[in-house]
This record gives structure tokens, C-alpha cells and sequence, in this order.
């Protein structure tokens, strides 16, 4: 119940969009897989000192877009730190879910080597 809180768009007010909608549950679940993994210091292999923090990040990416969108890259932009679209969080969504994707890519291409080992 605790994630409704940092991402209120997953109780769909003002959500008209059925693809921003299934977007927001697919964002969520998987910040949620990442902070499984980071609580219990596993993906395929165990973590990496470095990962800890990754993973702390992409949880934080994921579950709360609308907050890095509104304090880090409007400003950077030169825009409202108050107003952000949704193409904003989308767009940290999508940055978020390439990273998580490269650390999963490089857990398994270490558990590939330390089971050739």
C-alpha cells in the first residue's frame, strides 16, 4: 500500500490514457522487483558493493518519476520546477528502466562467467 503514496498516478485520477496507465503498473512492479533485489543483495549473483546504490536509485527512478522530472530535469531544462508533463516522466522512466536494464544485463553476463569457472 506504501507505493500509492510515493506514485499517486497508480490510483489512476486523471489518468485517461489506458497506455499511460498500463505504463505506470509496469514502472511500479518493476521498481518494486528492484527493491526486492536491493534488500536482498540478489539478482542473478549477489550484488556488487555499487549495485546497492544502482538499485537505490532505479527504485527511486521508478517509483517516484514525477519527482526527479519536477527537481532535476526541468531545471536543467530551464523550466518550471512546479509544472512537468507526463512525457517528462516517461522519458525518466524509460532512462531508469535502461539502466536497470544494463546492471541486469551485467549480472548475467556474471553468472555466465562464475558458472564457466
Amino acid at each position: 500500500p506504501f507505493i500509492f503514496m510515493f506514485n499517486t498516478d497508480l490510483l489512476l485520477f486523471q489518468v485517461n490514457s489506458p497506455l499511460y496507465a498500463i505504463w505506470v503498473f509496469l514502472t511500479a512492479m518493476l521498481a518494486m522487483f528492484a527493491f526486492a533485489s536491493l534488500t536482498q543483495g540478489y539478482i542473478r549473483t549477489a550484488l556488487k558493493w555499487w549495485e546497492y546504490f544502482v538499485l537505490a536509485g532505479i527504485s527511486f527512478g521508478l517509483l517516484m518519476p514525477g519527482f526527479i522530472a519536477q527537481k532535476v530535469i526541468n531545471p536543467m531544462l530551464g523550466g518550471s520546477s512546479t509544472a512537468v508533463g507526463r512525457g517528462t516522466t516517461v522519458l525518466v522512466g524509460v532512462v531508469v528502466l535502461i539502466i536497470y536494464g544494463l546492471l541486469y544485463g551485467q549480472q548475467i553476463l556474471r553468472s555466465k562467467r562464475s558458472a564457466q569457472a
